[in-house]
């Protein structure tokens, strides 16, 4: 853009629709009476626009309506534009922006402002592309669909120094953390010790909490006797990262499975009526909460969708893919990939069903190698692109042998590692 100077003083000869000096002055004050800056900014924009006014002796003629718009347009919208720190030092509604800009995005990842808009960097192999996440109303809300990124994150248990090797054998900071709860009492449920583990981690996390610990009951928690356990906790989450305009929550996932306290079986309308209260507690404590509903893949103890609380309570909908080669039967990889997709509740549904209710996909949770699966380079190619396909939310990579032995960061699993740093890495 050109900026301005003497010569280009015949842009403000095109009218005169002022009589005086004092009169331009009250336009100026009326003009920027609405304007949601700093009054020390609005006072310099002013004397600058008033300056090019008095250079320029706009000359003292009586003028149309159309030509008094165009007018004002060259006396005061254009000053405001040649301004070069109304738009790259300081926006009009004086947002004070962090350090880690889009420019450090490698370092960072993540830029958080006041309005509540993220800037991330999603990820597809060798091919990167930054978008603003627009703040989205924490209140009900029917249409999630807020983020044109995915938040590319990984699980490595509790121990933070594995963040560290993770990243400095992938080669990039990771953006996302998922972080699980414990869920062999209330006193286990305190996320105190978890934010304590956490807090010298910059990247988004992504928390797990139990929907009810090990000796209570869906009965109870449906009736909302647990609601005070629930409020403690957000209470403790929303303070955590009170700069964060958006808090990840998961919870109550795999119920439709038979692992889990809450599994919801023969009792689909306590599992709805506890999700409700859950979600109810944690937004009355702050709008910042979004909840994911995940169950498990397949046909297990009852369809998933009997149990959908309902759009107003559930900001994404998720599935968890581990590769297991002995519960499917399937030793061939693509055709074990097929069937994940294919399968009855499998991939191919939740994509259905996500944008049935217009809400975005996650993969909170996946890996390969462990269940006889093996070094499947394969599953992590088609997962990837049908995530970025899917536009999803936020996935995390299981690197760790706990559970589900799908660490790749140490050459387990050689081919899938080359496979998986193709996708995510540098």
């Amino acid at each position: 853009m050109k900026s301005y100077n003497d010569q280009d003083s015949n842009i403000f000869e095109v009218v005169d629709i002022l009589k005086d000096e004092k009169d331009f002055q009250e336009l100026l004050d009326s003009t920027f009476e609405d304007f949601s800056v700093d009054e020390d900014y609005v006072n310099r924009i002013k004397k600058k626009t008033l300056d090019l006014y008095n250079k320029n002796q706009i000359k003292k003629r009586k003028i149309s309506n159309l030509k008094r718009i165009i007018a004002i347009a060259a006396c005061i919208i254009l000053p405001l534009v040649f301004s070069y720190n109304l738009f790259f030092n300081k926006d009009i509604h004086s947002i004070e922006r962090k350090d880690n800009s889009v420019s450090n995005q490698s370092s960072k990842n993540k830029t958080t402002d006041k309005s509540g808009n993220i800037i991330k960097t999603s990820v597809s192999p060798k091919n990167t592309t930054t978008s603003t996440i627009p703040a989205v109303n924490p209140s009900v809300t029917t249409n999630t669909n807020y983020s044109n990124t995915t938040i590319n994150g990984v699980f490595v248990g509790n121990e933070p120094k594995d963040i560290l090797n993770y990243e400095k054998w992938l080669g990039k900071k990771t953006e996302g953390v998922l972080a699980y709860i414990g869920d062999t009492s209330w006193e286990d449920f305190n996320v105190g010790w978890a934010c304590d583990l956490w807090k010298n981690t910059n990247s988004t996390i992504i928390w797990s909490l139990p929907l009810i610990p090990k000796g209570a009951n869906l009965t109870d928690s449906a009736k909302g006797n647990y609601n005070e356990h629930y409020k403690k906790v957000a209470k403790d989450l929303a303070s955590f990262r009170s700069n964060e305009s958006v808090i990840y929550i998961r919870t109550g996932w795999g119920f439709n499975g038979e692992r889990f306290t809450w599994k919801a079986a023969g009792q689909t309308e306590n599992y709805i009526n506890t999700w409700k209260q859950f979600v109810n507690s944690f937004r009355s404590v702050s709008p910042k909460f979004k909840f994911e509903w995940c169950p498990h893949m397949g046909d297990l103890s009852m369809p998933a969708e009997k149990c959908y609380p309902g759009d107003s309570y559930v900001d994404s909908i998720g599935m968890e893919v581990f590769d297991e080669s002995d519960s499917s039967k399937i030793t061939n990889p693509v055709e074990r990939w097929n069937f994940y997709l294919t399968r009855s509740h499998g991939l191919n549904w939740i994509e259905s069903f996500a944008n049935e209710h217009k809400k975005r996909v996650t993969i909170p949770v996946w890996g390969v190698g462990d269940k006889q699966s093996g070094d499947n380079e394969y599953l992590i190619e088609q997962l990837s692109n049908w995530m970025n396909k899917n536009n999803v939310l936020y996935e995390n990579y299981w690197d760790s042998n706990a559970d589900y032995k799908g660490m790749l960061r140490q050459n387990q699993y050689p081919k899938a590692a080359i496979k998986y740093k193709e996708y995510f890495g540098k």
